[in-house]
């Protein structure tokens, strides 16, 4: 009787063990935070720039243009820094919505490199920024 109790008592530290270790595993395996590109503490501009913006486009660069690591899996990444670009835009009211000229603004994602785990999670990444007349095509 003592070994049946034994291995009854032997079964429950092992499954204990393996909960353990199941929970441990899956705590370590937490996903990355998302990624978030929205400007903190943008404050409205004190200079305005002498153009109307009416259009904002955010592409990956060309790779002869790309200047570093960028992801092949990232499709859903340039709408989001779209997003965060025109949101800072409207914080800062950085343009003329009555100025005659009219601009684009095209952003090209030359480098993005987020990390696959980690404890401080930075996203080493780079842009060129061109604005454009749209009636001259002048940068």
């Amino acid at each position: 009787m003592a070994a049946f109790i034994s291995r009854k008592s032997f079964r429950m530290h092992a499954r204990m063990a393996i909960g353990a270790l199941l929970i441990t595993l899956l705590a370590g395996c937490a996903s990355a935070p998302p990624l978030n590109f929205s400007v903190q503490d943008v404050s409205p501009s004190t200079h305005k720039l002498d153009a109307d913006l009416r259009a904002v486009s955010v592409s990956y660069a060309a790779p002869n243009e790309q200047t570093g690591e960028v992801p092949s899996n990232g499709e859903a990444i340039p709408e989001l820094w779209e997003r965060a670009v025109v949101e800072a835009i409207n914080k800062s009211s950085m343009f003329d919505d009555e100025s005659t000229k009219k601009v684009n603004l095209f952003v090209k994602i030359q480098e993005l490199d987020p990390p696959m785990g980690g404890a401080t999670m930075v996203t080493d990444a780079s842009a060129k920024y061109l604005l454009v007349n749209r009636k001259t095509g002048e940068t």
